[in-house]
C-alpha cells in the first residue's frame, strides 16, 4: 500500500485544512514568493502572520495561537531573514 503525503494548513483564525499533497509540494509552489519562509522540514510559515520570535527559546509564536520551533539548520537564515524585513534604524 502506498504511502500518501498529506500536508496540515492552519489558517491565521486557527483552522487546520488537510491537504492531500507533500509540502515540498507548497515549498516548490511558494519558492519565490518572500512572505513564505521554510522555518523547518515541516513547516513552512507566512511571514506577515508571526506575531514574535523569541531568540532565547526559539520560538515562533504566529496568529492562531501556534508555536513554531524553527530548525537548528534554518534559524540563522531565519533571523537574517527577520531582520532584512525590519526597516533601518528600527529595533
Amino acid at each position: 500500500m502506498a504511502c500518501i503525503p498529506y500536508t496540515h494548513l492552519t489558517m491565521r483564525n486557527g483552522e487546520v485544512i488537510l491537504v492531500s499533497k507533500p509540502l515540498v509540494y507548497f515549498e516548490r509552489l511558494l519558492r519565490e514568493n518572500k512572505s513564505f519562509f521554510k522555518v523547518h522540514r515541516k513547516y513552512i510559515i507566512h511571514l506577515n502572520n508571526m506575531n514574535s520570535f523569541t531568540h532565547g527559546t526559539s520560538e515562533i509564536d504566529m496568529e492562531g495561537g501556534a508555536h513554531i520551533p524553527p530548525s537548528r539548520h534554518r534559524k540563522h537564515e531565519f533571523e537574517e531573514e527577520i531582520h532584512s524585513l525590519i526597516p533601518s534604524g528600527v529595533k
